[in-house]
């Protein structure tokens, strides 16, 4: 599993941003694992979208593209994303989208 290029749009620092998301990466690919369980040649990408409110949490979370088509791993990614805190934007709100690439 890999973390694609981190695309933000507001007031926050991106590699703080980045790193919050790499840093959730062993949790994230947790739910691959199980996934491949269940199906060993589960492959594909999943781009998410979030909304960080000015509390440096997560306000929404949308998926952009889901090639992996697994909608535990969708539900599971979805839970350790809600979870993660972020620096606090300036002015309001931030999207920030990120490619989430799993291959076995």
């Amino acid at each position: 599993m890999s973390v694609g290029k981190t695309e933000v749009d507001g007031a926050v620092d991106s590699a703080s941003v980045a790193k919050t998301i790499r840093g959730s990466s062993a949790a994230v690919k947790r739910c691959y694992d199980k996934a491949l369980l269940a199906n060993p040649t589960l492959k594909g990408k999943v781009s998410v979208t979030i909304l960080i409110n000015e509390k440096g949490r997560v306000e929404s979370i949308d998926i952009a593209e889901d090639t992996l088509k697994d909608a535990e791993t969708i539900k599971c990614i979805k839970g350790v994303i809600s979870r993660l805190r972020f620096p606090k934007p300036e002015g309001g709100p931030a999207s920030v989208k990120f490619p989430f690439m799993f291959s076995n």
